[in-house]
């Protein structure tokens, strides 16, 4: 995990937990530490945020769930300087919590099995560069990939579209079989699908991307997978 960011109203907390993050992921670790009040900003590149459940300036539940709306793939912890908080956060959604009593004891072994299991999260998503920040797409909310020019448009499944310099190919390496090319300039995800015409394929939000001859045939034996004898 290389970008940390930890929320709390109180700085002498805020500038504990950096030092005793740092101490344990290194100095190239990147934290920022932000109030409840400014918490929703810039939080699309972050590995792992802390959040302090209480905050006077801002609701630590509204918080985690603007940031987890926001990225999805961040790890989230509360933290806390008393136990009985954590009936506080059950039923919202987050990783872990953490007293901060413990972070000398538990904090070390926590952020290890945290970078093991944000490692094998990142597998569920596509990371690009947007606005000279890094920010991670859902591979799951990728209905299709678009390529104009120089650049790549995200077409996400709630209507966003996310545009990046890249390529098709650097695309493809980070998706994976779930997604079908049928076109030089078009990937699409294969349970999107919801007609194929000869030239052309509708989408289960109404779009229609065209298909190459180049790739009509795979793309007909994918979607329509020749029936056992």
């Amino acid at each position: 995990m290389e970008r940390v960011i930890i929320i709390s109203d109180e700085p002498e907390i805020r500038n504990h937990l950096a030092k005793r993050v740092t101490a344990i992921l290194g100095d190239q670790t990147q934290i920022r530490l932000q109030t409840g009040k400014d918490a929703s900003l810039q939080t699309r590149d972050a590995d792992l945020i802390l959040i302090h459940t209480r905050m006077s300036r801002a609701s630590s539940l509204e918080v985690a769930k603007r940031m987890k709306k926001e990225n999805p793939a961040a790890l989230l912890i509360f933290f806390s300087e008393n136990q009985e908080d954590v009936d506080f956060i059950l039923g919202s959604e987050f990783d872990s919590f953490l007293w901060l009593n413990d972070t000398e004891d538990r904090l070390p072994a926590m952020l290890q099995t945290f970078s093991e299991r944000y490692a094998a999260r990142l597998q569920h998503f596509v990371r690009v560069k947007r606005r000279n920040r890094r920010q991670l797409l859902p591979k799951c909310r990728i209905l299709y990939v678009e390529r104009d020019y120089r650049k790549i448009i995200f077409h996400m499944d709630d209507g966003e579209q996310v545009s990046v310099y890249s390529t098709m190919d650097e695309v493809l390496k980070d998706l994976d079989d779930s997604y079908l090319r049928i076109h030089n300039s078009y990937v699409v995800q294969e349970k999107a699908i919801r007609e194929l015409h000869r030239d052309f394929l509708k989408l289960k939000d109404g779009s229609l991307i065209p298909v190459s001859r180049t790739y009509a045939a795979k793309a007909k034996e994918r979607i329509f997978p020749p029936m056992k004898a």
